[in-house]
């Protein structure tokens, strides 16, 4: 990370050199000092790393869970009781939809992870 992005080369990268957007810096910049050292980028990409996997594993288990493709999952099919799949089903149709299965795994949407 710093050597692509740490144009002047002091082993940080800066406000200026930073690819991504100022709230986004202010995430990876943990030590608040304005700059990202490699150490606070590394962790940073490994958390990204982790939220990749994550809804890797939701899609898969979406699409072993929807096997018929209808877009919502009953009580049955999720696999749950009722007493867990209740809290689940945000709008009370007796279906899970993708929104919500993606949210109840922490999800806000089911776009994929960049």
């Amino acid at each position: 990370f710093t050597d692509r992005w740490d144009l002047d080369k002091n082993g940080t990268v800066t406000p200026d050199e930073f690819p991504g957007k100022p709230a986004l810096f202010a995430q990876w910049d943990k030590n608040a000092n304005n700059s990202i050292s490699a150490a606070e980028a590394n962790a940073a990409l490994g958390q990204l790393s982790q939220a990749r996997r994550a809804h890797a594993a939701a899609e898969e288990s979406w699409a072993l869970y929807d096997s018929d493709r209808s877009g919502g999952l009953t009580p049955a099919e999720a696999g749950l009781p009722q007493t867990e799949f209740s809290p689940l089903d945000a709008d009370r149709d007796g279906l899970l939809s993708r929104r919500e299965w993606f949210a109840a795994r922490g999800f806000a949407e089911t776009a994929s992870v960049r």
